[in-house]
C-alpha cells in the first residue's frame, strides 16, 4: 500500500521542514504544490529532496481562491504519478498526531473499508512565554484548546477511483461521481493544527485569505469560502490600531478558550535548514508580493480576455455624486 502526503504551500518556511521530516517516516511520498512562495519554502524543500527525502514539488501561481481545484489536481496527480492508494491531504501547518508510532497511520488505513477516513483537527494557538528559539513548531506550541471542536478533515482513498474523486476545500468533504463520500471516523489519529505561529503571520494570512476569496468571484463568496477572515480584514480596514497597537494581541493570538498542555509526538528529528523568522518583516513582504501578483493577474485578464477591458472601462465611468 502506497501513501502519498499532498500539501499546498504558500510562504511556510518557518514550519515546512519540520512538517516534511515529521511525516516522512509515515508515507512513501511527500508531494507539495507551491502557490508562489517568495520566502525560503521552495529552497528548503529542494534541500530536503537533495538530502534524500521523497520530496516532489509542483508550482502554480494563483491570486484567487482555487483550493478545490488544487486539492483535486493534487489527489489525481498523487494517484497517477506515485500510485497512491491513499492520499493524506494536509496543510503545511497541520501535523498528524499519533501517540502510537509512525507506522500506525499505515496500519489504520490498511484496515479502512470506506473511501475516506475522518480525523479530528485540534488547534494549538500561539501563546506568550513560548521559547522563540525553538524552531520545531510542535515542540514550541504545546498547549491545545481544551474543548475539542467539531472540526474534521478527511484522508481520501486513491487508486483507480482517483479520476472520479473531487476534493472539497479544506478536504473536509470529498465526492465520488458527484456523491458525497461517507467516511469512517477515527480517534486514534488526530491532526494538530498550528495556524497562528505569530500575530503578524495571522494578520497577513487573514488579509491574503480574504482577498483570494474576493478575487474568486461570486461563486466563492456565495459558498463563504474564507469567510472566517472577513472580520479581521474589516478591523484592519476600519480601526487597525485596535489590533496592531494592542499589546495583548501582539503577545498572544490565542482566544479566551481554556488550554491544556498536550504536545504531539514529533517524529522528525533535528532541523537543518530552518531559520528564526522576523515575522513583522515577513508579513509586510507577503502582503506586498501578493498585492503585486493580484494586480499582475488582473492586468493579464485585461490584456488577454476579450471583453474584460471594455467592462472595466464601463465600471470606471460610472460616477456617483457624493456631495
Amino acid at each position: 500500500m502506497r501513501l502519498v502526503l499532498a500539501t499546498r504551500v504558500l510562504n511556510e518556511d518557518d514550519v515546512i521542514e519540520a512538517f516534511a521530516r515529521h511525516h516522512a517516516p509515515m508515507v512513501d511520498q511527500l508531494l507539495f504544490l507551491d502557490n508562489g512562495s517568495t520566502d525560503r519554502s521552495v529552497e528548503i524543500l529542494r534541500a530536503l529532496h537533495d538530502e534524500g527525502l521523497p520530496v516532489a514539488v509542483l508550482q502554480c501561481h494563483s491570486a484567487s481562491f482555487q483550493e478545490a481545484v488544487h486539492l483535486t489536481v493534487l489527489h489525481r496527480y498523487a494517484a497517477g504519478a506515485f500510485a497512491a492508494d491513499w492520499v493524506v491531504h494536509l496543510d503545511a501547518d497541520e501535523f498528524l498526531d499519533t501517540r502510537v508510532g509512525p507506522n500506525h497511520l499505515r496500519a489504520r488505513l490498511a484496515d479502512a473499508e470506506a473511501h475516506a477516513l475522518r480525523l479530528r483537527v485540534i488547534h494549538y494557538p500561539h501563546m506568550p512565554g513560548q521559547d522563540a528559539d525553538e524552531l520545531v513548531v510542535p515542540a514550541r506550541l504545546t498547549q491545545r484548546e481544551a474543548a475539542l471542536r467539531a472540526h474534521f478533515k478527511l484522508l481520501v482513498r486513491g487508486g483507480a477511483d482517483s479520476p472520479r474523486m473531487y476534493v472539497d476545500p479544506g478536504c473536509h468533504n470529498a465526492r465520488l461521481d458527484g456523491e458525497v463520500v461517507v467516511p469512517e471516523s477515527e480517534e486514534s489519529l488526530r491532526i494538530a493544527h498550528y495556524p497562528r505561529r505569530s500575530p503578524w503571520q495571522q494578520v497577513s494570512k487573514a488579509v491574503i485569505g480574504r482577498l483570494k476569496g474576493l478575487a474568486g468571484g461570486r461563486a466563492v463568496l456565495e459558498a463563504q469560502h474564507g469567510i472566517h477572515y472577513e472580520s479581521m480584514l474589516q478591523v484592519l480596514r476600519e480601526r487597525p490600531a485596535s489590533l496592531l497597537a494592542d499589546a495583548h494581541f501582539l503577545a498572544c493570538s490565542g482566544g479566551s478558550e481554556p488550554l491544556v498542555v498536550d504536545p504531539i509526538r514529533y517524529f522528525g528529528g533535528a532541523l537543518r535548514y530552518t531559520r528564526r523568522c522576523d515575522w513583522q518583516m515577513k508579513a509586510v513582504r507577503n502582503l506586498a508580493v501578493f498585492a503585486e501578483e493580484l494586480a499582475t493577474q488582473h492586468g493579464r485578464l485585461v490584456d488577454e480576455v476579450a471583453g474584460v477591458g471594455d467592462a472595466l472601462q464601463g465600471w470606471t465611468t460610472q460616477l456617483v455624486r457624493l456631495v
